[in-house]
């Protein structure tokens, strides 16, 4: 649970789990703020960060990246969505673990007046 328009860190890891083949490409991890559990048409990343720092990848090795988000000016439940090799630039076996959902409730605060009669 957050605060609308807080600012919270994201911190992702990314391993290659290849047994023998490196991650040669220049990729870029993001991060979108959504109230779908997938990535739409709709959502856009608030956070794109380029791993080429961090490539070639060999096997079994790993980077960790931590960002600071600003969260939405909007109450709800969200998902935190954190996607590597955005754009498809590395070939991989799979495909389907690229993609980490973090589900995340945004409260507001609660004000309540009183009238005072004098």
């Amino acid at each position: 649970t957050a605060v609308i328009g807080e600012e919270i860190e994201v911190t992702w890891t990314v391993t290659n789990t290849s047994d023998n083949a490196q991650a040669l490409a220049d990729w870029s991890d993001s991060i979108y703020i959504s109230t779908n559990e997938n990535i739409n048409e709709s959502d856009v990343p608030v956070i794109i960060k380029s791993a080429a720092e961090k490539t070639p990848l060999q096997p079994g090795e790993s980077y960790t990246f931590t960002e600071k988000v600003t969260l939405p000016n909007s109450i709800g439940n969200f998902n935190i969505l954190v996607v590597t090799d955005t754009n498809k630039n590395q070939i991989e076996t799979d495909e389907d673990n690229n993609f980490v959902k973090i589900p995340i409730e945004v409260i507001a605060p609660d004000l309540k007046v009183r009238f005072h009669n004098r």
